[in-house]
């Protein structure tokens, strides 16, 4: 279903092999550490300071604010920071559709098809075959999702406009002849999947952290004293003041723990028949990995593994 969806644009459902690794190269480049200080960061602590501004002045539409706070600052760092919110809201509604489409299909055993490959050959007229049309509605909207702003950014690129953000940004470097990125269709990808991929997740990530605050009054008022304490009140935090915010931090690694996003994540499925630790796993037996209960790692006598402080840039070594 994933391809007759029109997702396999998104590096999460690709086989391991040479695209995988162009999309994922590009990820890296653009989503390290340091790109995400110096291109990111400002974008965020602006919108977050309009997101502000907005749920002081309408509390009870948080849920909306969250949503426009969110796509406000993906649309910002991917496509373009000077986009209105009227097309924001239209890209918003067309990439929210496409993602609900994609989780009603997502989990294994939600279409026949899965299982039976072969039917994805029969016609959308034959009886049983109700996935085809949903699928093809689906990849309308996906379409519509990877297409629709890149060809906003190449448009304003053509008519001399100056376009910041990740895609014009990739789009100026193909024009150089010694860049090895010259796949258009990479960059509409990693943008499209990074834009889908992180503005729902976001909303509900927020919405978590909403309901903790308002069911453990005691930990807000913990983390509105360390921000008091260290910050003041004549400023807002921003990322300098991470750092000196360890409850804060603690916080919002809580929420990530207490309620993932995605509690799931994506199945996989072994390309060969494999041995691991004695146990035999044949080709294409899905595996899920479930992060309900994840729990702090432990050595082998039950002593708790000390975790770095340093943020990772994604790379394993």
């Amino acid at each position: 279903m994933v391809e007759l969806m029109g997702w396999d644009f998104n590096a999460a459902f690709m086989r391991y092999g040479e695209k995988w690794r162009r999309h994922r190269r590009l990820y890296q480049q653009t989503l390290n550490k340091v790109a995400v200080q110096r291109t990111q960061e400002p974008t965020q602590t602006l919108k977050v300071h309009e997101y502000l501004s907005r749920l002081l002045g309408t509390p009870n539409d948080f849920l909306v604010h969250f949503r426009n706070v969110t796509t406000s600052i993906i649309m910002a760092t991917v496509y373009d920071n000077t986009m209105s919110q009227s097309k924001i809201d239209r890209f918003a509604d067309v990439s929210l559709e496409t993602v609900d489409r994609l989780s009603e299909a997502f989990f294994p055993g939600a279409f026949a098809v899965d299982s039976l490959p072969f039917l994805r050959y029969i016609p959308a007229w034959f009886p049983g075959a109700g996935f085809k049309r949903y699928a093809a509605e689906c990849k309308a909207l996906t379409d519509e999702m990877q297409d629709v702003p890149l060809n906003y950014v190449k448009e304003k690129l053509a008519a001399g406009l100056q376009v910041s953000g990740m895609v014009a940004t990739l789009l100026e470097r193909r024009k150089d002849p010694n860049e090895l990125l010259r796949d258009e269709s990479v960059i509409k990808g990693v943008a499209a999947t990074i834009f889908a991929g992180g503005a729902d997740t976001s909303v509900s990530a927020l919405s978590t952290f909403m309901y903790a605050m308002v069911v453990n009054v005691e930990a807000q008022q913990k983390a509105q004293d360390e921000i008091d304490a260290v910050i003041g009140t004549n400023r807002l935090p921003d990322f300098s003041d991470r750092p000196n915010l360890p409850y804060v931090e603690a916080l919002f690694r809580e929420v990530m723990r207490w309620h993932p996003v995605l509690p799931l994540g994506v199945s996989h499925a072994t390309s060969e028949d494999d041995v691991y630790n004695g146990y035999y796993i044949p080709k294409v037996i899905a595996a899920t990995l479930a992060t309900f209960n994840i729990r702090k790692a432990r050595d082998s006598k039950g002593n708790e593994i000390p975790v770095e402080g340093d943020y990772s840039d994604g790379l394993v070594r």
